[in-house]
């Protein structure tokens, strides 16, 4: 009875790293284009991947974001810093913030 316990907390932690993986991925994805056509993420919006989702709220110097998982039920609070330089060139930094 113990190794059944101990086996399916360990399915629940490879589903967690799993599903953290998958957001990582679709933030890169998202951060990647930002980075190569600043312009298409003026105010707000929706990007859609076959493995979920982002919604974005640009400001003059943050994207907040909050990314879904079809395969998760929660949504989880992210942003990316995003500043434009004097020489006009695009920087950006991650955070990660977990609200169940």
């Amino acid at each position: 009875m113990m190794l059944t316990g101990s086996f399916h907390h360990q399915q629940l932690a490879n589903r967690e790293v799993k599903h953290y993986f998958q957001r990582q991925m679709m933030k890169q994805l998202l951060l990647a284009d930002y980075q190569k056509n600043p312009t298409k993420y003026d105010k707000e919006g929706v990007v859609n991947y076959n493995i979920g989702q982002i919604h974005y709220q640009k400001t003059t110097d943050e994207m907040i974001l909050w990314i879904y998982l079809k395969s998760d039920s929660m949504k989880i609070r992210d942003s990316l810093n995003v500043s434009v330089s004097s020489s006009d060139e695009t920087t950006t930094t991650t955070s990660d913030k977990t609200n169940p």
